[in-house]
C-alpha cells in the first residue's frame, strides 16, 4: 500500500483490516496516503498488514 520514502508499517488483526465492513484500518492508511504528508521534505506513507489476533 505505502510507497513513499518514509512508509509505516503497522500490523492489525484481521477483524480490522480485512474487507468491508470491517476494514476500517485501512480505509484510514488509504486516507492518509492520499494526503501526502511530508516530514523534512519527504513524503511519509502507511502500509497495513493483516495479521491473526494472536499474532498481533
Amino acid at each position: 500500500m505505502g510507497s513513499a520514502p518514509i512508509n509505516i508499517e503497522v500490523a492489525a488483526a484481521t477483524e480490522m483490516s480485512s474487507s468491508a465492513p470491517d476494514d476500517w484500518m485501512t480505509e484510514v492508511a488509504e486516507n492518509f496516503n492520499k494526503s501526502n504528508f511530508e516530514v523534512d521534505g519527504k513524503q511519509v506513507s502507511v502500509t497495513v498488514r493483516s495479521i491473526t489476533s494472536g499474532e498481533v
